[in-house]
């Protein structure tokens, strides 16, 4: 399987309808928390539903960006290339993580810094 923009998009299409139900689920969980407390609701914003959700936010958040920037690469003709070593990242790779930026080898090396 080569890894084409449409790929890239259909990816990032998920993942914005992910972010979007992550919303809706945020708040209605705070108007859960608001209706609770009779007031601002401040006492239960840190209940588990609310931990939960926020941390769902941010990682959708954080992998539309890298998705994004992934079809950026690709328009601009480094997609699949190691920003460490400047070399060819394995298509197996990509096929897993398709917003990686980095080969295994040089992944490792960042990891242990």
């Amino acid at each position: 399987m080569t890894i084409t923009e449409q790929y890239l998009k259909n990816i990032q299409k998920e993942y914005w309808f992910e972010f979007k139900k992550a919303e809706e689920d945020f708040k209605k969980e705070m108007k859960a928390s608001q209706n609770k407390s009779g007031k601002d609701g401040a006492s239960h914003y840190t209940g588990n539903g609310y931990g939960v959700i926020s941390a769902r936010l941010a990682s959708t958040r954080n992998y539309l960006m890298a998705i994004d920037e992934s079809i950026k690469r690709m328009e601009n003709g480094n997609y699949g290339i190691c920003k460490g070593c400047k070399r060819e990242i394995p298509i197996k790779r990509l096929q897993i993580i398709p917003h990686t930026q980095f080969c295994v080898k040089c992944c490792n090396i960042i990891e242990k810094q």
